[in-house]
């Protein structure tokens, strides 16, 4: 080398993108040698020290990034520098590691974008997928400090800007996929059984995502269930299940099954469980969850399953809960909609939906009469005072160690019956449907439930239990609501009834106690503040029943039309609701 190439600008560009300080250094002692040789050592200083003193050794490295075993290459690091040593700008150290965006994810079920970053720290990479919106904002980037990036609110502005200026001038470089945040369908896809699209979803529910997989033998599965589907209960609760990813495609809304019986010891979880192992790990914690939890919890687990069966276990947990009232969480699961709410920013939060039905596990039946007929429509209470499942610790050790192979077979076949006779499915359904609602006293709405699973049960038997008898409306006749017991004006008019022959000293004139008002053979007069009272007490309102009442000739109106009269009743005057007493 000649003094003046050894002088030349080249040498010390080259001196100062050395990522590795050993060979550096080595290469410094080097060019300090030459220089005494050359008799230019003067002049190297001077330049080595403004060179060092000007760039901080932060100099332009070809607009590439330059790492060791970099997960993407090619990157245009724009006005940045990256390498082993960190990300630098000019004179200014914007992170102390290499860190890039190396894929980018847009969901398909919300159209949001999240980037998956790769960073090194102690010679290995990591990587991490973060939401769109937290590699924008400096006081959102911070928290990925959780994660080992280094970033803290003096450089999360500077890490912001190098981050979008990257994505930006690298966008048809980096891949570019489609993403999913929850399990089910995804156009004629069904996630996870079809690859068609990354999981982005929260950690949270990973454990879940990954719960959705097979394992074990397909044919002791099958052995085992197969002698239990002789029960018929076993088979309706697994068409519970099968039943599940037909509601979206069917538009049929949410409703939730409830296996209960007032005996312990029927094996309830047991075949919930080996429902559930058609799907995945029936395990706790994977497909199986409690009912110890928060509305919020229910609704965005059930936002996540989509499509497949949410499985909770011993509802009447809930009964001592302070915060969870029951006939709420269940209109508020069969709505298949949370309720829209703002962040504090004041900002509209995305709504979370589903289209999945519930089971339920319970001693108790689940539809109450104070219920309101949406929420009653939305129940299949199935009683089971039997032994469902025998030697329950063998069939849970078996199914714990082999499941998941029904799910995906059960889904192929109806994405092909789908595909190649579209209208099959909805012509079976008509057919099941006409059969309930002339053969029995169900609802239009509890019809819909009720044909939804013995289509599925059908659909089962064709691709998995060949040779097995289908179920037939006596199968399901027993879990049938009543249609004259779902309406809630005759549940609170018979309960009306009750309260006042229960109090019938209230109605009397010498009545020393609170005054009620009077009862005939006809009729009962009764003040209207102590109606509305006593019918909250039994969980209705009497502004919601006081139309249907008077359309069914229940309640009189007086001459103004009104649903109270201004009188008086043993001379105490005030607001009267006059009730008449007669058989419904």
């Amino acid at each position: 080398m000649t003094k003046e190439e050894l002088l030349d600008k080249r040498t010390f560009i080259d001196l100062f993108s050395m990522t590795n300080d050993i060979e550096q250094a080595e290469k410094e002692v080097e060019l300090r040698q030459l220089a005494d040789e050359l008799k230019c050592k003067r002049d190297f200083n001077k330049l080595f020290n403004v060179w060092q003193k000007t760039m901080k050794k932060k100099i332009s490295y070809d607009n590439e990034i330059k790492a060791v075993d970099i997960p993407l290459e090619g990157l245009d690091a724009g006005s940045y520098t990256c390498n082993d040593k960190g990300v630098f700008k000019d004179s200014e150290i914007i992170c102390y590691h290499p860190i890039i965006p190396v894929e980018k994810y847009v969901n398909v079920n919300n159209g949001r974008e999240k980037i998956k970053i790769a960073f090194k720290k102690e010679g290995k990479w990591r990587y991490y997928i973060a939401d769109k919106q937290q590699i924008s904002m400096a006081n959102k980037i911070v928290y990925l400090s959780d994660i080992g990036v280094e970033v803290t609110s003096e450089n999360a502005k500077g890490m912001v800007a190098y981050l979008n200026e990257i994505i930006n001038k690298n966008i048809n470089i980096i891949p570019r996929k489609d993403s999913v945040s929850c399990i089910g369908w995804n156009n004629d896809s069904f996630i996870p059984y079809d690859k068609t699209a990354f999981f982005d979803g929260e950690d949270t529910y990973k454990t879940i995502y990954e719960s959705l997989q097979e394992k074990g033998d397909f044919n002791k599965w099958m052995g085992l269930v197969k002698e239990l589907r002789k029960n018929k209960f076993i088979q309706i609760i697994m068409a519970v299940t099968f039943a599940s990813p037909l509601l979206e495609k069917m538009d049929i809304m949410p409703y939730i099954v409830n296996l209960w019986s007032a005996k312990s010891g029927t094996g309830k979880t047991v075949a919930c469980m080996v429902a559930m192992s058609s799907w995945g790990d029936p395990s706790s914690g994977h497909l199986h969850f409690s009912t110890n939890n928060t509305t919020n919890f229910y609704v965005r687990t059930a936002s996540f399953l989509k499509n497949i069966t949410m499985f909770c276990d011993e509802l009447q947990i809930i009964k001592h809960s302070k915060e969870i009232q029951l006939d709420s969480l269940v209109m508020d699961l069969c709505n298949g909609k949370e309720r829209g709410r703002a962040t504090k920013e004041n900002e509209i939060k995305e709504v979370k939906t589903w289209n999945n039905n519930f089971l339920f596990t319970n001693n108790d039946k689940l539809a109450k009469s104070n219920f309101g007929e949406q929420t009653y429509n939305r129940i299949l209470d199935i009683e089971c005072n039997e032994i469902l499942i025998t030697h329950g610790n063998s069939v849970v050790n078996l199914i714990k160690n082999n499941y998941g192979f029904a799910g995906k077979i059960y889904i192929k076949y109806i994405q092909e019956i789908f595909k190649n006779e579209p209208n099959r499915i909805r012509e079976m359904f008509s057919e099941y449907y006409k059969n309930i609602v002339n053969n029995s006293k169900a609802t239009e709405k509890q019809a819909i439930c009720i044909a939804s699973v013995m289509i599925a049960n059908k659909l089962s038997q064709e691709c998995l239990f060949k040779g097995e008898e289908e179920l037939v409306i006596d199968d399901v006749r027993s879990f049938i609501n009543d249609r004259d017991e779902i309406e809630t004006w005759r549940s609170a008019y018979e309960y009306l009834l009750n309260i006042i022959s229960a109090n019938k000293k209230r109605f009397e004139e010498n009545n020393n106690g609170e005054s009620w008002g009077m009862v005939t053979d006809y009729y009962c007069k009764i003040n209207k503040s102590i109606l509305e009272r006593e019918l909250k007490k039994g969980g209705f309102e009497f502004d919601s029943l006081k139309r249907a009442w008077a359309n069914k000739g229940l309640l009189e109106k007086n001459s103004q039309g009104r649903y109270f009269n201004n009188t008086k009743v043993y001379g105490s005057k005030g607001l009267y609701v006059t009730i008449n007493i007669k058989d419904i």
